[in-house]
């Protein structure tokens, strides 16, 4: 899932109605089921950078807004530079990086393909060998990336020719490419071109670079399939299969799909199918959220939050749900939120999280909640932070190092381990 600014060719890229939702979810829980009885082995890296070594974590070159990448096509590092670290990308049970050569690394639970290479189970007996990977693997069959985004079980690549790729499960249609085969290899999703961001989560969403958007998977369809009534899209976050929204060229915001929670920040809690205006905010800069909740980030460096709040997820010192935007307490100085809201970098390259924190996924050395930002410990020189829908959050900081923290039940933190942790823990292996 990705965070997006005003303008998604110069923005950094730091950054689930309720029936479909069900329905996707009850199919993955299907398909990770028929591994839940193997092995469960952590597998570290094996061999050089071609067949599945160590590897990184990425985002796209040229920091702007404080972020960690430019545009999603820009033309990667000479052969003869550094290869580095420039993005990264989370979501529940696992995590990526890509590379500035274009290439993609990723760590953690792989029952689908989702890591880019094969689960390697036997199609008799269920066992699988190397189900979980404990540092990262090169995905298999991906080069020129220039940006990569997570969801749930899946992950997707922008490629520099503006096409996408997206690679794990497919029970319901998410890689896009017209059939519910998964894959462990990217495959071209059908008929997008002009690619500049992508989000994923149960579905999948793409922004076009004539400012349209096109989404994906369950019951929107098995191919892209255009949101009618949106235009002069600047940026898109949340879950196309649960509540999305979309930052226009004005500053505002429109969000569609579920409103349990008030997720569309319209001051009810009636779906719609349509997009609709999300109330008072004007001179947004960036839009962040997980599909229950969203947030903006202002022109003046502030945040504001709506939807759902039973763990203090909009930050307003509060656990009570919100239909219109209220103020995240005691933060400002935002250069970026993690695409899925509820974390924020500083402009002193601090970074702060809030909401829910039961295995430590806030960082701040504890696992209970917090209704208000707090400080991740031992961050600094923070350039982007990324937090998966409910277990771990990784952070990229200059020089290409990756922390993270939180669950490690799957290995997702990349430290070799599957030890959970409260505070950041660096990915082994990456350049």
């Amino acid at each position: 899932m990705t965070c997006t600014s005003r303008d998604p060719t110069k923005s950094s890229w730091r950054r689930r109605g309720s029936l479909a939702l069900g329905l996707i979810l009850f199919s993955l829980v299907l398909a990770v089921a028929g591994c839940v009885g193997s092995t469960a082995k952590v597998s570290g890296a094996a061999g050089s950078d071609g067949g599945g070594s160590a590897g990184a974590t990425s985002g796209n070159g040229g920091a702007e807004d404080g972020g960690a990448a430019a545009g999603a096509a820009g033309s990667h590092n000479d052969s003869s530079e550094p290869v580095e670290v420039e993005q990264v990308a989370v979501d529940d049970l696992l995590s990526c990086a890509l590379l500035s050569d274009g290439r993609a690394k990723c760590w953690g639970y792989n029952p689908n393909g989702e890591l880019g290479v094969d689960p390697e189970c036997d199609p008799v007996t269920n066992q699988c060998e190397a189900f979980v990977v404990g540092t990262p693997l090169e995905v298999q069959g991906l080069s020129d990336a220039t940006r990569i985004t997570a969801g749930l079980g899946l992950v997707c690549a922008i490629i520099e020719d503006h096409t996408a790729r997206c690679w794990g499960y497919n029970g319901g249609g998410e890689l896009g490419d017209g059939t519910t085969t998964s894959s462990s290899s990217p495959v071209v999703v059908a008929g997008l071109t002009d690619v500049i961001d992508m989000i994923a989560g149960y579905g999948v969403c793409a922004l076009l670079g004539d400012g349209t958007v096109a989404c994906w998977g369950g019951l929107i369809g098995h191919t892209p399939q255009m949101i009618s009534d949106l235009s002069n899209v600047q940026g898109i976050a949340g879950d196309p299969l649960q509540t999305a929204c979309a930052l226009l060229d004005d500053g505002t915001l429109a969000c569609w799909g579920s409103n349990e929670y008030g997720q569309l920040g319209d001051g009810t809690t009636e779906d719609s199918s349509v997009p609709v205006a999300v109330q008072g905010l004007s001179d947004v800069a960036q839009i962040a959220g997980d599909g229950k909740h969203f947030c903006a980030r202002l022109e003046d460096s502030t945040v504001e939050c709506w939807g759902y709040n039973e763990h203090g997820e909009l930050g307003d010192g509060t656990t009570t749900n919100s239909s219109t935007p209220v103020v995240v307490k005691d933060l400002s100085d935002v250069t970026e939120l993690a695409s899925r809201g509820s974390c924020a970098v500083l402009d002193d390259g601090t970074a702060r999280c809030w909401g829910w924190n039961y295995v430590g996924q806030l960082g701040d050395g504890r696992t209970e909640d917090s209704s208000v930002p707090v400080a991740v410990q031992g961050l600094s020189d923070v350039m982007q932070i990324e937090l998966a829908h409910t277990h771990h959050a990784c952070a990229l900081l200059q020089g290409g190092v990756v922390k993270c923290w939180g669950n490690n039940l799957y290995a997702e933190l990349g430290d070799g381990t599957r030890t959970n942790s409260s505070v950041p823990v660096t990915v082994v292996g990456l350049p």
